[in-house]
């Protein structure tokens, strides 16, 4: 998942020293707020529900953890279904595990926790205890396990490109984590569920959807496959899924398409994951026998350009601005029964670290004023 942030290396020194606090440590606790900010993005209940159905819980003495649990929702859930089904007084430690990097959401967690086991006969005192022993306030990628722990690992664990993923941690984790899992922050809890979940165990995520079919997520499906196979796979509702979106105005819905997925630990077996993509509620049977369109074109997500007459023009504008310095900028109005039109805009193509002609130059000038507050840096 991508979000608009602003700079991306934590420091100590822009917030400032806590009392009885080092550097290192004002360093990490900044990087960790900026991570979480980036990506404090929680799962409804219902959402949450439905998932927990689909993986059987609860089941016997199965174990169950979130290694990225946020607010606890995931965990709350869990814990209410497993004492709906057990006989009262009964201690659900060791069944259910969280774990959380930031303070604050580890702290809401276990508020969340402690809340259902009162609702449940416990005093404040001892849910309070058993919610602090049930949640971790640790960071699963550098400090959990890497061998099998848990029957059912369940949970939204956070998206975002690792260019985006503070400095700090980014180097922390490339400590621990392989480097076909290394591309985006999923990918590398993905890669950590894997190895934590017993044989025969089951995953079951709220995810962003690209790590199914981009051509960049080849190499983690393909090892994934390795251990895991899919079970299911369904598409989610932006609007209905999320009940905290990440900077986003309220009400908004965030900028990912999100699934459901259940995966199943199974060596070897022939469903198991391999490097090609998988479309969630796609009829592939509908395709087989075509081309791809990767087999003749290099297709890329182009970042937004801004409001239109500025990085983006119209053909009355582009007549006056060099050829050479302008690309057709394709939407989907430009295609009509599966053809390319003529094309209606142009992007101006500039340069990391050239200065554009006088023609580009002047024409940007003259529109700064159409610039989104966010994407004015005072010059062009």
């Amino acid at each position: 998942m991508t979000a608009n942030s602003t700079a991306n290396t934590a420091t100590a020194s822009s917030q400032g020293l806590l009392m009885f606090e080092s550097e290192d440590e004002a360093a990490r606790r900044v990087a960790i707020e900026d991570l979480h900010a980036r990506t404090a993005i929680y799962t409804a209940s219902p959402v949450v529900d439905d998932l927990l159905l689909r993986l059987g819980w609860p089941s016997g003495t199965a174990r169950l953890v979130d290694p990225s649990c946020g607010g606890g929702m995931f965990l709350a859930r869990a814990l209410s279904a497993l004492l709906a089904a057990r006989p009262a007084g009964f201690d659900p430690c060791g069944q259910i595990e969280g774990w959380e990097i930031h303070p604050i959401a580890c702290i809401e967690a276990r508020s969340r926790v402690a809340g259902i086991l009162v609702s449940h006969g416990w005093s404040h005192a001892h849910a309070a205890t058993l919610a602090t022993d049930m949640v971790h306030n640790r960071d699963f990628l550098t400090e959990g396990p890497t061998t099998p722990q848990w029957d059912i690992v369940a949970g939204n664990p956070p998206y975002l490109r690792a260019a985006n993923v503070p400095d700090l941690l980014r180097t922390e984790y490339s400590r621990h984590v392989p480097d076909y899992a290394q591309g985006d922050l999923l990918h590398s809890f993905l890669e950590r569920y894997s190895r934590t979940v017993l044989p025969a165990g089951r995953i079951g995520l709220v995810t962003s959807d690209r790590w199914l079919f981009n051509q960049g997520a080849s190499r983690l499906r393909e090892n994934l496959g390795q251990r895991l196979s899919l079970a299911h796979a369904e598409r989610l509702s932006a609007e209905t899924t999320f009940y905290r979106p990440k900077q986003r105005r309220a009400g908004s819905p965030p900028r990912v398409h999100p699934v459901s997925v259940v995966l199943v630990s199974d060596d070897g077996a022939e469903q198991n994951l391999t490097g090609r993509p998988i479309h969630p509620g796609v009829d592939e049977e509908r395709y087989a026998g075509l081309g791809l369109l990767g087999d003749f074109a290099d297709v890329r997500i182009a970042p937004w350009l801004g409001t239109e007459g500025i990085f983006v023009i119209d053909a009355a504008t582009s007549r006056g601005l060099p050829p050479e310095c302008l690309v057709p900028a394709i939407d989907t109005d430009d295609i009509k029964d599966g053809m390319f039109g003529t094309p209606t805009r142009w992007a101006i193509r500039t340069v990391p670290g050239e200065r554009p002609c006088p023609e580009i130059m002047a024409h940007l000038e003259s529109r700064m004023h159409l610039m989104a507050r966010r994407g004015r840096q005072g010059k062009v």
